[in-house]
């Protein structure tokens, strides 16, 4: 049996933009909402985590990994970034996030700190749709 060190493992940590998907979704069209309780994809207050922003006319699209509302195994899909809200840094632990979040990427790609943050204060002065 191989010994097992007490000592935190050596990976270097991945930061990212954690946020939560939205309550009502009413203001989306209907073939992307569900009901107007989250998205078709995710249950309202689903974590997601940020992968990249797509910064369009306005950033609206936004890469996250999260846990897909039917399936309930973590998938790496696009949504609008006004269905996301309550964004923060966070450090990832999660091996399967980890390694969703990181596929594909090149070495220009880092998930510091400083790149959290940033998206983080990106999505954060997003407008938001009106909400009565």
């Amino acid at each position: 049996m191989p010994y097992r060190s007490n000592a935190p493992p050596t990976t270097v940590p991945l930061w990212a933009a954690v946020a939560n998907i939205v309550r009502d979704t009413s203001f989306l069209p209907a073939e992307a909402s569900a009901g107007g309780l989250g998205t078709k994809h995710f249950a309202p207050a689903t974590k997601v985590y940020v992968r990249r922003i797509f910064l369009g006319p306005g950033g609206e699209f936004t890469e996250v990994v999260a846990r897909h509302r039917g399936s309930k195994s973590y998938v790496r899909m696009v949504v609008r970034s006004d269905c996301i809200e309550n964004a923060r840094a966070r450090i990832v632990y999660s091996p399967r996030v980890r390694s969703l979040l990181s596929l594909e990427s090149g070495s220009d790609e880092t998930f510091s700190l400083e790149r959290a943050e940033s998206d983080v204060r990106f999505l954060n002065q997003l407008p938001r749709p009106y909400r009565p």
